[in-house]
């Protein structure tokens, strides 16, 4: 599939509550690249970076008007993009890829490993801690802001799709066969959590140690507030890529045949919005601010 990138504007998420802004979705097609794009994160209020296959890098510094592509330290697939913190990156992909920017993406290294795992999501709770999820249920952190990774135990051997952390003691990966793990002592150990789920489920997001909300191939959102003990379900339709919230209460999933949604109520709820598009959508990020989202 070729390269899609959409850019929301008008979306003031701190009064979503009380209204309910304009909004459109166009295309912007970021020429002169052609590959699928798989991740996407604004680095800045203004400044977005957008990964994918080949090694592709996309930046843009007005909030995804306009693109660059830029120079990419490898040619391998990139999966996911995670920010520590404003104006640094860190993106994962095929062959153990660890790629690194500390100048709002404008430059990229590629980070030394000693493994060649298929990387699939990242995230930070902080700056100095992150983790990253892979295929054959493979697990790595960093202490060192991203400098190096150490291979941690996985109770699962299934593709880790997606994983979130809620602070640097409390993360969830969730991935094929329904599959959701969970730890709470910084990846050290971690349990499989049982859920109504058992298609794969691509997409996770932790708002709290105790809320969670994960989604998949099934197009249903499962929701706990009990650390993953129980799950509530919520039917939606198609195939669930990627969410983004903005805080507790507001949040974006894309999926499937150009499919969007958006919370106002930390996930409990889900209201259908159009978009420019019938492609499917891979993941979805919203501006600091709540100004803009973008999605891929």
């Amino acid at each position: 599939m070729g390269a899609r990138l959409y850019l929301f504007l008008g979306i003031a998420f701190a009064s979503l509550t009380n209204a309910q802004p304009p909004f459109s979705w166009q295309w912007q097609n970021p020429l002169p690249q052609g590959n699928q794009l798989n991740a996407v994160r604004f680095v800045s209020d203004s400044t977005v970076v957008a990964v994918g296959n080949a090694g592709t890098v996309l930046r843009s510094q007005d909030g995804g008007q306009t693109w660059a592509l830029l120079d990419s330290p490898t040619r391998n697939h990139l999966n996911d993009i995670a920010v520590p913190l404003p104006g640094q990156a860190i993106a994962v992909g095929l062959l153990g890829t660890i790629l690194r920017s500390t100048d709002d993406g404008l430059h990229w290294e590629a980070i030394p490993t000693t493994f060649t795992d298929l990387l699939l999501s990242c995230d930070f709770a902080r700056p100095d801690s992150g983790i990253i999820s892979g295929f054959n249920g493979v697990l790595f952190a960093s202490s060192d802001s991203g400098l190096t990774w150490q291979s941690l135990a996985s109770p699962t051997s299934v593709a880790l799709w997606s994983l979130s952390m809620a602070d640097a003691r409390h993360a969830m990966a969730a991935g094929n066969n329904g599959i959701v793990i969970a730890t709470g002592n910084g990846g050290q150990q971690w349990k499989v959590l049982s859920t109504p789920a058992s298609s794969a489920l691509w997409a996770v997001w932790m708002l709290s140690p105790d809320t969670a909300l994960t989604a998949g191939m099934d197009g249903v959102v499962y929701r706990t507030t009990t650390g993953g003990q129980s799950w509530q379900g919520i039917p939606l339709s198609g195939s669930l890529r990627g969410f983004y919230f903005q805080d507790v209460q507001n949040g974006l999933l894309v999926g499937s045949e150009g499919r969007m949604f958006r919370t106002t109520d930390g996930g409990q709820t889900w209201q259908p919005r159009p978009s420019s598009t019938s492609r499917w959508l891979y993941d979805v990020a919203i501006s600091p601010s709540g100004a803009r989202a973008v999605a891929v």
